[in-house]
């Protein structure tokens, strides 16, 4: 039986379940078929990925927390495979990617602008890619550049492997304009009708 005192503040909806995490600090996956899992994590969860595995279902959770900690998850178990620290302030945005290696990495943001990596093949604190100073909400990676939304501003970087570099440029977007159709209505009186 759940808590109704305790809000569930992120889900995660996955076709075979899903993941919901609770103020309290407890996450709880909802198997379409089978028992609910729990685990009590240590501080409230502020972010969750998904992550697809090798038969292409998502088989692990990785969860960004108000602490600035990471935590990899497998599903359905809801076990522990690794946790980091790279953060001091609350993880707002997560993204995987494979390094050139096939390692499994995690580029995550915090609430104070910081943008990190980590991984099995990184150092345990992770490695600084870019200090924003703004909120991110965000994170998108390709190969050669990272797009990072902070609210509705989005801010796009040339990368070069772990290294970004300068802002890219973008194009400006063409001005769309819209005619508001204009609706005429004809009242009649009854003497008219």
């Amino acid at each position: 039986m759940l808590n109704s005192d305790d809000p569930i503040v992120r889900s995660l909806v996955l076709q075979q379940g899903f993941v919901n995490a609770h103020a309290s600090g407890d996450l709880h996956y909802w198997p379409k078929a089978g028992r609910v899992k729990t685990v009590h994590m240590p501080a409230t969860a502020t972010v969750l990925l998904g992550l697809g595995g090798p038969q292409g279902h998502i088989w692990r959770v990785a969860v960004g927390d108000r602490t600035g900690a990471i935590s990899l998850l497998t599903l359905p178990e809801l076990n522990l495979v690794e946790s980091w620290a790279p953060h001091q302030a609350p993880v707002t945005a997560l993204f995987a990617e494979s390094s050139d290696t096939g390692e499994m990495r995690l580029i995550s943001a915090d609430s104070d602008g910081d943008v990190r990596i980590v991984g099995a093949d990184l150092p345990r604190e992770g490695r600084l890619l870019r200090r924003l100073g703004e909120r991110i909400t965000a994170i998108r990676a390709e190969s050669n550049r990272l797009t990072l939304m902070c609210g509705w501003q989005r801010r796009v970087f040339s990368r070069v492997g772990e290294q970004i570099a300068t802002p890219v440029a973008s194009k400006p977007q063409p001005e769309v304009k819209t005619r508001i159709p204009v609706v005429l209505t004809r009242t009649t009186t009854p003497a008219q009708a």
